[in-house]
Parts: C-alpha cells; sequence; structure tokens
C-alpha cells in the first residue's frame, strides 16, 4: 500500500521513501506486502494511499536541520587567528580566567 507525504519538500520527499524503485520515483512509498497477506478482492493494480501530514513545527525543524548540516564544525576563521596568534608569540594565556571557565562548566555538568 504506497503511502503519500504531504508537505515535504521534493528533495526530502524522494529521500523518504521505500520500497520499489517505482515508488521512489514517483515520491510515494510502496508496502513490500506478500501477496498472500492481500485480501482476495484486492489486485496488483489496486491502489491504496495512506497520507501522512507533517505539521508547520515539524516543516521548520526540518528547514533548520538543513541548514544545520552546512555550518562547518570548525570556525578556521579563528584557528587560524589563534594559530598566528601562538607562532608569533602573542597569545597569552590568562591562568585565573581559564580557572574560573573550568569551574564553570564542571558546575554545569552537575
Amino acid at each position: 500500500m504506497p503511502i503519500e507525504i504531504i508537505n515535504l519538500p521534493t528533495a526530502q520527499r524522494a529521500n523518504a521513501t521505500t520500497g520499489t524503485n517505482e515508488g521512489a520515483a514517483t515520491g510515494r512509498a510502496q508496502a513490500n506486502t506478500p501477496s498472500s497477506n492481500r485480501p482476495e478482492n484486492e489486485t496488483d493494480n489496486t491502489s491504496n494511499i495512506d497520507t501522512v501530514t507533517f505539521t508547520e513545527t515539524a516543516t521548520q525543524l526540518q528547514a533548520i536541520a538543513t541548514e544545520i548540516e552546512d555550518i562547518p564544525v570548525v570556525d578556521m576563521a579563528r584557528v587560524e587567528a589563534i594559530q598566528y596568534r601562538l607562532e608569533s608569540g602573542k597569545f597569552e594565556i590568562d591562568s585565573q580566567q581559564l580557572a574560573g571557565n573550568i569551574l564553570r562548566l564542571e558546575r554545569q555538568l552537575f
């Protein structure tokens, strides 16, 4: 039985489908149901469609997740600035601030 997904962008609709190649091409998923489990009056040409509708919040979360995937894990500009300061001898460590940050992090963990 195919499942039609509504309110899902076309690119994501193709990724969300499962089943036969024909189902993926049309943006619908087709359940792999053995013919022995089908009712006698249902033929292979009959199409029963279940519909799933995503809420606006789910659609927004999907868009945010896509945007987050595009953000690099490491801020290379910051890494290069620190590397330059280390190499030039201008990088200074404030031990009081470092200790305070470590204590703050430890408090947040508990």
